[in-house]
């Protein structure tokens, strides 16, 4: 009966051949590292810009809402800028409220990468005191003013004035958050 092993007779020249093929695995291996490392740092940048457009979303551009609110804080406005104020609400009233949960998701990650004093700050931009939210909802309560007309026109100009100083600064932070996500300013 014969010996069902086969014969091995690993000669030097088969032994160079094993290490080079080894050698070359081992390289395709730190290829395809590489490729993967790269794959997750395009998706994570996909994931920064797709979070630096939601900021930008959350910021109240100077031709719209606030043009209304100026012109109600210099006591000149008229039912038609509170009546456009509503309009806006509604009109952006779906796509903030997915731009926040869409955000509030990615704090996680903000978290990881600056710490947490910094992920409550994203939390506060948008659902702190003066955050987003806030000043959605105290634009929501604001803007129903216009319907009334027992309201003192000099308290209604000076909320008008105090909400679109909320707005500079919740802009301000939005910039700066937009930026700091994007890694913009850093050399």
């Amino acid at each position: 009966m014969s010996d069902p092993s086969p014969n091995v007779n690993i000669s030097l020249v088969s032994f160079t051949d094993l290490v080079k093929a080894l050698r070359e695995a081992l390289g395709l291996a730190g290829d395809v590292q590489k490729i993967v490392a790269s794959t997750s740092q395009a998706y994570q940048r996909f994931k920064d810009r797709k979070a630096a457009r939601q900021l930008g979303a959350l910021s109240f551009p100077p031709d719209e809402t606030r043009q209304y609110l100026g012109r109600i804080a210099n006591g000149e406005g008229t039912p038609e800028d509170f009546e456009a104020i509503r309009r806006r609400l509604s009109e952006t009233g779906g796509e903030i409220e997915s731009c926040i949960a869409g955000l509030d998701k990615y704090s996680d990650v903000i978290r990881e990468k600056f710490g947490l004093e910094v992920a409550h700050k994203w939390t506060d931009l948008i659902h702190g005191y003066d955050g987003k939210a806030s000043i959605r909802f105290a634009l929501e309560m604001f803007a129903e003013q216009g319907d009334e007309s027992f309201y003192d026109a000099a308290a209604v100009a000076k909320e008008a004035g105090w909400i679109l100083e909320s707005i500079d600064s919740l802009n301000h932070r939005l910039v700066e958050m937009h930026d700091m996500v994007l890694g913009l300013g850093e050399k």
